[in-house]
C-alpha cells in the first residue's frame, strides 16, 4: 500500500521544465460543480466573472459551495438552487462583490458579459422573470427581412416598459414577467448593484455563440438560428443562419448580418459554429465551419472543397473567416479551402489572427502547412486587409482560445490529450509530456515567432460549453477563467502554485492572473528591461469605491522577458536536493518557502534576499519532515514558480 502511495506521489510530482509557471494568483471555488465561463476587465481596471451554477443532484463530502479570494477568505453560498452568479475581482484577487442571480432574477441561464466604458458591465441572459423595472425592445426587423419570407415586418411593435412598481397583470412579487423575451440585458455598476434590464426577443438563446462590446458603446451578438427560406422549388423550409447583430448602446437595433448554410440537414455546422472579435475602430471579425458550403451575405455561394472519399459520415467541411465594418458590410471573406475547425479569433492593429485543428489539407488559405508526425493544430494570421501573413503548426489536440494584447502579444490557449503514453506536445521549441488536459498558455510575436509557454498541472474541462476563456488588463498580465475537473476528492493546493483553496470533486471553477511585467516597486532594479517593449497608460484614474487606485500607480508597464523557472534534483529524495532557480528579472525578498499537499505553510528554506536575474541554487535538507508530497515556492514581489517534491522514507 505505501509503495502504491509513493507511486501516485511520484506522478504527481512530474512537472514540465523550460517555461513552466504558475499564476501569481488564483481564485477557486469548492462544491461549486461548474466551472468560470466568461471574464472581462472592466474599463476600471477591475476583473469581473460569471457563471452559471447548476445545482447538483448531491454534495459529495458534505461539500457546500464557496468561492475562495487569492487571500483565502470565503463566501459560503450554502444550498442554493441553479442561477447565475456575477463576482467583481481587485487587481490582487480578492473577490470585493458578489451578485448571485436569485436576487434580481428567476430561472436565469448567464450566456455572456461585456464592459461598458462607464465602468459598468452588462451581462446577457436568459430569465423568466426580472426584479423591478424592464424595457421590452422590440424583434429586430432586419431578422424577419429574409427573401420571400411569409413572415410580416409587422411583428415588431413599439417598447414597452414593464415597471414593478405598476400594477400590472404580469407583475409577481415584484418582479416583471420576461417570459417570450429570449434575451435580458443587465447593467450592473462598479459594486456589484443592478443599474438597469431590457429586455429582446428574436434572437436564439439557444445557440448563442459570442457576446462582445463596441468601441461606440453598443454591443454585437452572434449566434445560430434558423430562419424560414425559399428553396430552388420555391418551397419554404428551415435554413441555418449564423447572425451577427449590432445594437447601440441603449440596446436599439442598428445591424444584422447572416450567414446561410447551404447544407440541408440539421447539423450544417461544426461545434464552434462561430466565433466572434472586434477592432478597436468597431470592426467586426467573424469565423465559422460549416458543412458542404456557404453563403456569406454579400458574396457567391462557396462549396466545401472535396480533399477525401466522401461517405454518408464523412462529409466534406470548411471554416471562414470574414471582416465586417462599422455598418455591418462585408469587407472581405476568405475560406480555409481545408477540413479545418476553427476555434477562436482575435485582432489586433495589423492583423487578424485565428486558431483550431486541421484534419485533412498541406494549406490554409494558400499557406503551406508543416502537419507531418500529427502537427495539427494550428495558429494562422492575416492582415487586417485579408492577405495571407504565416501559418504555424504544432502538435496538440486544437488551441482553443486566443487574446492579444497591447504588448504585441498572441496568447494561445492549447489543448492536449496527450498522456504518458503518447507523442508529446510539441510548441515552439518545447516539449511538453504527460500533459493530458493540463493547463497550458503560450505567447507569440505577431509575426508568429515562439516566445514562451506557461503550464499548471490543473486538469482543465474543455468541453463545447466549457472554452476556457483569456483576457487582459492595460498592462498586459493575463487572466484565465476555466473549469478545472476531477474524478476523485483532491485539494486543489496540489495543484497550483498560487496555492488556491478549496476541495475538488467533479467540476471547479479557476481564475487567475499570469503576471507579464513588472511591478512598479522593482522597475528600478531592472533598467535593461526599462529600456525594452513598454506600454503608455493613460492618465491614473482617481481612488475607486473602495478607495483605492484602479491601476498601478505608474505611466509604464515593463515587459518582463520570460517566467521564472525552478527544478528539483533529486525527485523523489531522500530529505537533501538542490532547488535549481532560474529568474529572468532582479526582485526583492526573494525567499523559497515549503508548503504541505494541504496548502499549509511548513518553513522557510531560505532568508528573504535581493537577487539579481540569473540562476540560483538552494540546497535544502528536510530529513526531519514525514514522507509525502510537499511544494516548494519561489516567491518575490512581483513573480513566482513551484515546483513539486516527494520526500521518500
Amino acid at each position: 500500500m505505501k509503495k502504491y502511495f509513493l507511486y501516485i506521489l511520484i506522478l504527481l510530482s512530474i512537472q514540465f521544465k523550460l517555461h513552466a509557471q504558475h499564476f501569481d494568483w488564483a481564485s477557486s471555488g469548492s462544491g461549486m460543480h461548474t466551472g468560470m465561463q466568461f471574464g472581462v476587465i472592466a474599463s476600471n481596471g477591475n476583473l469581473v466573472t460569471g457563471m452559471q451554477y447548476d445545482q447538483p443532484s448531491y454534495y459529495p463530502m458534505n461539500q457546500l459551495p464557496v468561492m475562495f479570494s487569492a487571500n483565502g477568505d470565503s463566501i459560503a453560498f450554502g444550498m442554493i438552487r441553479s442561477q447565475l452568479i456575477i463576482y467583481g475581482y481587485d487587481k490582487n484577487g480578492n473577490i470585493r462583490w458578489t451578485l448571485r442571480g436569485d436576487s434580481f432574477t428567476r430561472d436565469s441561464k448567464l450566456l455572456g458579459i461585456a464592459p461598458k466604458k462607464n465602468g459598468n458591465v452588462v451581462i446577457a441572459y436568459t430569465a423568466n422573470e426580472v426584479v423591478g423595472r424592464v424595457e421590452i425592445q422590440p424583434k429586430p426587423s432586419a431578422l424577419l427581412d429574409v427573401k420571400n419570407s411569409k413572415e410580416s415586418n409587422s411583428k415588431s411593435a413599439e417598447k414597452i416598459i414593464y415597471d414593478s412598481e405598476d400594477e400590472l397583470d404580469n407583475r409577481y412579487n415584484g418582479r416583471s414577467t420576461v417570459t417570450g423575451y429570449t434575451v435580458v440585458f443587465s447593467e450592473i455598476n462598479s459594486t456589484g448593484s443592478l443599474v438597469s434590464s431590457i429586455a429582446m426577443s428574436g434572437i436564439d438563446e439557444n445557440n448563442w455563440a459570442d457576446f462582445k462590446s463596441s468601441p461606440d458603446g453598443g454591443v454585437v451578438i452572434a449566434y445560430d438560428t434558423q430562419i424560414k427560406t425559399t428553396d430552388a422549388s420555391g418551397k419554404f423550409r428551415d435554413v441555418g443562419h449564423h447572425v451577427t447583430l449590432k445594437l447601440d448602446m441603449n440596446y436599439n437595433f442598428v445591424w444584422a448580418h447572416k450567414v446561410m448554410y447551404l447544407d440541408g440537414s440539421c447539423c450544417s455546422t461544426y461545434a464552434p459554429a462561430v466565433a466572434m472579435t472586434i477592432s478597436d475602430n468597431g470592426d467586426v471579425y467573424i469565423a465559422g465551419n460549416v458543412r458542404n458550403g456557404v453563403r456569406i451575405e454579400g458574396t457567391k455561394d462557396h462549396l466545401a472543397p472535396i480533399l477525401d472519399e466522401v461517405t454518408q459520415y464523412n462529409q466534406p467541411y470548411d471554416s471562414y473567416v470574414a471582416r465586417l465594418e462599422t455598418t455591418g458590410k462585408l469587407k472581405w471573406a476568405k475560406y480555409t479551402n481545408a477540413k479545418s475547425i476553427i476555434e477562436d479569433i482575435a485582432v489586433d492593429d495589423k492583423n487578424v489572427y485565428f486558431c483550431g485543428v486541421v484534419r485533412q489539407a498541406n494549406n490554409l488559405l494558400g499557406m503551406p502547412m508543416d502537419t507531418l508526425n500529427q502537427k495539427l493544430a494550428f495558429l494562422a494570421c492575416l492582415d487586417i486587409s485579408g492577405k495571407s501573413n504565416w501559418v504555424k503548426n504544432f502538435r496538440a489536440s486544437t488551441i482553443k482560445t486566443l487574446d492579444t494584447d497591447k504588448l504585441g502579444s498572441v496568447l494561445a490557449m492549447f489543448q492536449s490529450k496527450s498522456t504518458q503514453y503518447d507523442n508529446p506536445l510539441i510548441i515552439g521549441t518545447d516539449t511538453l509530456s504527460n500533459s493530458y488536459s493540463d493547463l497550458i498558455v503560450s505567447s507569440f510575436t505577431q509575426s508568429g515567432k515562439y516566445e514562451w509557454t506557461k503550464t499548471s498541472n490543473v486538469m482543465i474541462h474543455d468541453g463545447s460549453d466549457n472554452f476556457p476563456v483569456l483576457t487582459h488588463d492595460e498592462c498586459g498580465n493575463i487572466y484565465v477563467m476555466a473549469e478545472m475537473c476531477f474524478g476523485l476528492p483532491v485539494s486543489f493546493s496540489v495543484f497550483d502554485a498560487a496555492l488556491v483553496r478549496g476541495v475538488g470533486y467533479g467540476g471547479a471553477p479557476l481564475i487567475g492572473r499570469i503576471r507579464t511585467t513588472l511591478p512598479a516597486s522593482i522597475e528600478e532594479l531592472n533598467p535593461e528591461l526599462m529600456a525594452g517593449l513598454q506600454i503608455t497608460l493613460p492618465a491614473v484614474k482617481g481612488d475607486d469605491e473602495f478607495g483605492e487606485n484602479e491601476f498601478e500607480n505608474h505611466g509604464n508597464c515593463i515587459a518582463i522577458p520570460a517566467p521564472w523557472t525552478l527544478e528539483v534534483t533529486p525527485n523523489p529524495t531522500r530529505g537533501e536536493f538542490v532547488a535549481r532557480a532560474f529568474l529572468s528579472y532582479a526582485d526583492r525578498n526573494v525567499k523559497l518557502e515549503l508548503w504541505d499537499a494541504k496548502g499549509n505553510f511548513v518553513k522557510d528554506l531560505s532568508s528573504p534576499d535581493l537577487l539579481q536575474a540569473g540562476p540560483k541554487n538552494y540546497n535544502c535538507n528536510i530529513t526531519e519532515l514525514a514522507g509525502g508530497l510537499y511544494i516548494l515556492l519561489l516567491k518575490g514581489e512581483g513573480s513566482a514558480a513551484s515546483s513539486r517534491v516527494v520526500l521518500t522514507k
